[in-house]
C-alpha cells in the first residue's frame, strides 16, 4: 500500500472514531471499552505501516527501539524520523507537513463527530 493511502486511511479510521463518539454522545452513552482498544489498535496499526512503507520506498534502516518509539510515543517518534529521514534542508518542512497533517486530522474526527451527532 502507498504511504498517501494509508494517511488517508488514517484520517478515515479518525472520522469513524468521532462520529461513533458523536452518535454515542447525543445520545448519553459511552463509549464501550473494546470499541475503544479496537480504534486505537487500528490507528497504531496504520501508523506503523505508514512508518513501514515510507521507510522501506526511501530505504531508511529502521530499529527496533524506532519502531517501538513509531507505535508508543508517537507524537516523539514519528518528528524524530522524519527529522531523520529528510535531506539537509528539508527537515523543517517535513515538520511542517506533520503539522499541517496534525490539523487534518483534528479536523477529520471533527467533522466525524459532527456528523455523528447530527444523525444521533
Amino acid at each position: 500500500m502507498q504511504p498517501k493511502k494509508i494517511l488517508f486511511a488514517i484520517l478515515l479510521i479518525l472520522a469513524i472514531d468521532g462520529g461513533v463518539s458523536g452518535f454515542l454522545g447525543s445520545r448519553r452513552m459511552h463509549e464501550p471499552a473494546w470499541w475503544i482498544l479496537a480504534s486505537l489498535f487500528v490507528q497504531n496499526a496504520l501508523i506503523f505501516a505508514w512508518y513501514y512503507t515510507d521507510s522501506t520506498l526511501r530505504g531508511f534502516k529502521r530499529s527496533v527501539w524506532r519502531n517501538s518509539s513509531v507505535t508508543t510515543l508517537t507524537f516523539i517518534g514519528i518528528p524524530y524520523y522524519l527529522i531523520r529521514r529528510s535531506p539537509q534542508g528539508e527537515k523543517l518542512k517535513a515538520i511542517f507537513r506533520l503539522l499541517g497533517f496534525c490539523v487534518l486530522m483534528i479536523f477529520s474526527s471533527l467533522v466525524g463527530s459532527l456528523c455523528g451527532t447530527l444523525i444521533g
